[in-house]
């Protein structure tokens, strides 16, 4: 096994596929989870407000950008893409103004509210003749 120097922290351990050992591997990816996540609240940051708000270096995002991990799209590009009012997701549809989950979870919400504010009806005692499993009884054929 080749042993090798982390680029990061300078331990050493074994190189298998990464210039890093594994602690360095996950808080790397423990970061550009939360950079995603980040990303997703806020489509439309910069580089700069990501550096001040989650206390990541610069040079990092610009790998993760050459590793393709993240995607920066122009402002030109942003401008050509539509997307959802609620959530920020790209849509597909030119028209849409939310996408299927957000629409999913309005129509919900709908229905819930329209069952709060719809009288309760009385409900009828179940009768037994009209419910349960059944059978066909059988007639001999003579």
């Amino acid at each position: 096994m080749p042993i090798d120097n982390c680029s990061r922290c300078g331990e050493l351990f074994n190189k298998i596929k990464y210039n890093i050992c594994n602690k360095c591997l996950e808080e790397e990816e423990s970061l550009l989870h939360d950079a995603k996540d980040y990303l997703l609240e806020h489509p439309n940051a910069m580089i700069h407000e990501l550096v001040e708000e989650l206390d990541i270096e610069e040079w990092m995002f610009e790998k993760w950008i050459r590793e393709k991990r993240i995607q920066i799209l122009s402002p030109e590009e942003m401008m050509k893409k539509r997307h959802c009012v609620q959530c920020g997701r790209e849509l597909k549809d030119e028209n849409a103004m939310y996408c299927k989950n957000c629409m999913f979870k309005q129509t919900l919400q709908k229905k819930v509210e329209e069952k709060e504010e719809a009288p309760k009806a009385k409900e009828e005692p179940l009768s037994y003749d009209r419910h349960g499993m059944h059978y066909k009884k059988f007639k001999p054929s003579h």
